[in-house]
């Protein structure tokens, strides 16, 4: 394993990654409102404009509440210029005020990456029905395809410190596994073939390809902890709440409808210049 970046610091399993929901400022948007439904209630989300997959979470929820009659309002903020920074891998109690917070700004918390299991719910809070599905990613110039020993085969492969990644290597090939401490420096090193492999959080690659295309080969990970859920989060308290069984409902009505994945489709991997990807 090589670093010259930074002091690489604890590699163990994070509790979740990086960038999502630390405590900051919030400022409330005016409602969206959907045609015909000026008399309806108001759902209001937190969305983190930092979330790669922050377009993706306020089309779920104007989608959601116009199926349950109803619009959507938002609470944005941006956790990469809260005033802890945007990394929610802090104290455990101060991520727990976070949320805290959070839920009593709205009724649900979107873009919550939800490990499978389940086993990451924050403390005093519970988890919606997953509206997308997403994970980490192999993503490499050459071949990226055949499954993590045949990446080992390939090359040095690069990960994100704290990642689920760094838990892959053991004694005998760690000499394979290089740290880097931003999807930027990890993306680049991938390009500039100091790594043929990067290990990758799949919604941060999605923006930066959809910004920067490249002509990349990406794969799906089968591998422990690279693949999640993204839900929203509200309080244990709220179960019962009706606007939470509302949105619930209308995300289990959009499923079946296939209107759902419609929705979520337009923010999934670009097709141009991309080539590889295994499903």
């Amino acid at each position: 394993m090589s670093s010259s970046l930074a002091p690489e610091g604890d590699l163990t399993r994070p509790r979740k990654r990086p960038g999502i929901f630390s405590s900051g400022a919030m400022l409330l948007t005016a409602a969206l409102l959907a045609p015909g439904l000026a008399h309806a209630g108001t759902i209001t989300f937190c969305v983190d404009k930092a979330n790669p997959m922050v377009s993706t979470d306020m089309a779920v929820a104007q989608a959601a509440a116009q199926q349950a009659g109803d619009v959507a309002a938002f609470v944005v903020r941006d956790s990469l210029h809260a005033s802890s920074g945007g990394d929610d891998d802090g104290p455990r109690g101060e991520n727990q005020k976070s949320f805290q917070a959070l839920g009593r700004q709205c009724d649900l918390i979107m873009g919550f990456p939800l490990e499978d299991g389940g086993g990451n719910i924050p403390e005093g809070m519970s988890a919606t029905q997953p509206y997308a599905r997403t994970g980490f990613v192999a993503v490499g110039q050459g071949q990226v395809s055949g499954g993590f020993k045949a990446l080992l085969h390939e090359g040095q492969i690069g990960v994100l410190s704290m990642s689920p990644a760094t838990t892959y290597f053991t004694i005998k090939n760690v000499s394979h596994e290089h740290v880097y401490f931003s999807n930027d420096q990890l993306f680049d090193a991938m390009l500039n073939g100091q790594v043929q492999t990067a290990l990758i959080w799949r919604p941060w690659l999605n923006q930066e390809l959809a910004m920067h295309p490249k002509a990349v080969h990406v794969a799906e990970l089968n591998m422990p902890y690279a693949n999640w859920n993204v839900v929203a989060l509200y309080p244990q308290s709220a179960q019962n709440n009706a606007t939470v069984k509302a949105f619930n409902a209308a995300l289990a009505s959009l499923s079946a409808s296939h209107k759902l994945g419609g929705v979520v489709k337009p923010y999934d991997i670009p097709t141009n210049n991309v080539s590889g990807m295994e499903e």
